[in-house]
């Protein structure tokens, strides 16, 4: 057992290093830096700093931070490495995805294949989402 918690605690500090770690921790802080900035510059009252909307995103934010950085060391400390890996690096890519979002939406140029890439996967959700109401109000 005491092994076990050596190589955690290996994990654990070589966190520090990790790119994919580093690319997480930075893609939080920046998005929720956009996400502030967003609600500040935003002239439409549903896309005004609200407290709630900001506190519940803090708590989320919380929470991805606190299961990343309590799962990697575990995943990696059991053989998981590169799927504890692939899973960070898929938060990083909704962060990213975030970020330019929030600066689009404050009025920051974004490239149009960019933002036509962004706009075909939001129609893509809320179409799948629109789909998933209509197929639950058939069951009623």
């Amino acid at each position: 057992m005491n092994n076990l918690h050596e190589l955690i605690a290996h994990y654990v500090t070589r966190m520090v290093d990790e790119p994919v770690i580093i690319a997480f921790t930075w893609a939080v802080i920046i998005d929720i830096i956009t996400g502030f900035a967003k609600s500040l510059m935003a002239k439409v009252t549903p896309k005004m700093t609200i407290s709630k909307k900001g506190l519940q995103g803090l708590i989320t934010h919380a929470c991805v931070i606190i299961i990343v950085l309590t799962l990697f060391p575990l995943a990696s400390a059991m053989g998981f490495y590169d799927q504890i890996t692939f899973l960070v690096g898929f938060y990083v890519i909704i962060y990213v995805v975030s970020i330019i979002e929030n600066l689009g939406e404050m009025g920051v140029p974004i490239p149009k294949f960019v933002k036509s890439h962004l706009a075909k996967l939001q129609d893509d959700y809320e179409h799948e989402g629109e789909q998933k109401g209509s197929n639950e109000n058939k069951k009623d």
